[in-house]
């Protein structure tokens, strides 16, 4: 799965990324997804928010403004 917030309002970002997880979670599986943010505020609240989770994001590699994530 792959999310494009470019030109999203923070807020709206922030609350896909809580559906995204919680719908996932919600199906008892797991998905790898990839966030693509910039390199502006919502690229570094969206990494806070999976850590919050408890998740593990990181910037794909080559390109920081991307974020991945296994969601489980």
């Amino acid at each position: 799965m792959i999310y494009d917030f470019h030109n999203w309002r923070h807020a709206d970002a922030i609350n896909e990324v809580h559906r995204v997880v919680s719908e996932v979670r919600l199906s008892n599986s797991e998905r790898t997804v990839e966030f693509i943010t910039g390199w502006g505020s919502i690229r570094n609240d969206l990494i806070e928010v999976l850590k919050n989770y408890g998740l593990e994001p990181h910037s794909k590699f080559g390109n920081s403004g991307i974020i991945v994530v296994t969601i489980y």
